[in-house]
């Protein structure tokens, strides 16, 4: 695995099992779960006020680089969503960004500078099919809005049951070509775990969410949504690993935190950051990512 495809493993892959650092108790359920239809549309009333987010973010990751050796990397950078298609997470050590992946929902990008300035860019469309080369998941980094459990899902076609220890709603629904699994914690409704499972039903990414804050709504009173701010992210088959710990969550619209269009702008980044080398994922595919 190169140090490329790892570090987009990591920035898209969460991982571990709610509430593991003790033994939790075990509650009996005698009743069905909540019904599906039910369940998404709290969901889905959360997340559409989660549209937009910014978010400060200290990362720590460890990931495979070209020569097979396991390394660790920290920064701190920022987080930016507009959904439904829009994402960047930088990270960057004493002020200056090295590394940024993102999408436009049309594109998926990784800038990295650790060594050589370089970008990998391919069309979403692209991405999976035996023209393109792999960056090594199951989901392009629009999953990174699942995996936070800040996307709505679908409001029906799904199916709900109970975790184990009855403590979670487990609702089960298809998505972008893979199985996905929201883990809601039973009483509060807020995610806890996200499991996004290939087509073949082996290639797992899995994200466990602690510690919930309020997103501050610049042009709202009452109660912000909820988000997670400490997200601990796994690849499972590559043995990758990406802590992500948010704070000063927002949405977008205060002078601090605002959300900018250069931030989702492919060409606006290419000239910042002035890679030496471009890859072109999908150079193979009748349309690249570079094609008008």
């Amino acid at each position: 695995m190169t140090r490329r495809v790892a570090l987009v493993v990591l920035c898209v892959v969460v991982i571990g099992a709610p509430g593991c650092a003790s033994r939790p108790r075990v509650i009996v359920r005698d009743s069905p779960p909540p019904a599906y239809e039910a369940v998404a549309e709290g969901h889905n009333a959360r997340a559409a006020r989660l549209d937009r987010i910014w978010a400060r973010a200290v990362v720590e990751l460890w990931y495979v680089d070209d020569r097979g050796r396991r390394r660790r990397e920290q920064g701190e950078g920022h987080l930016q969503i507009r959904q439904p298609s829009d994402v960047a997470l930088s990270i960057g050590k004493l002020g200056e960004t090295y590394a940024w992946l993102g999408t436009d929902g049309e594109r998926v990008w990784f800038f990295d500078k650790f060594d050589t300035p370089r970008v990998a860019v391919g069309r979403v469309e692209n991405l999976g099919e035996p023209c393109a080369e792999p960056l090594g998941l199951p989901a392009d980094p629009l999953a990174l809005i699942d995996l936070i459990g800040a996307s709505p899902i679908p409001a029906s076609g799904g199916e709900t049951a109970w975790s184990d220890d009855g403590r979670f709603i487990v609702a089960s629904f298809d998505r972008r070509g893979a199985r996905e699994r929201l883990w809601l914690d039973a009483e509060a409704r807020l995610p806890r775990r996200v499991e996004l499972i290939g087509p073949d039903g082996t290639d797992r990414l899995v994200a466990v969410l602690e510690d919930e804050a309020p997103v501050a709504q610049r042009d709202e009173g009452g109660f912000f949504p909820m988000l997670a701010t400490r997200i601990e992210v796994s690849h499972e088959q590559s043995g990758t690993r990406l802590a992500l710990h948010l704070s000063d969550a927002e949405d977008g619209r205060s002078r601090r935190g605002r959300l900018s269009d250069r931030a989702f702008d492919f060409e606006a980044l290419r000239s910042a950051f002035r890679p030496a080398e471009v890859l072109v994922l999908d150079e193979g595919c009748e349309r690249s990512a570079l094609d008008g």
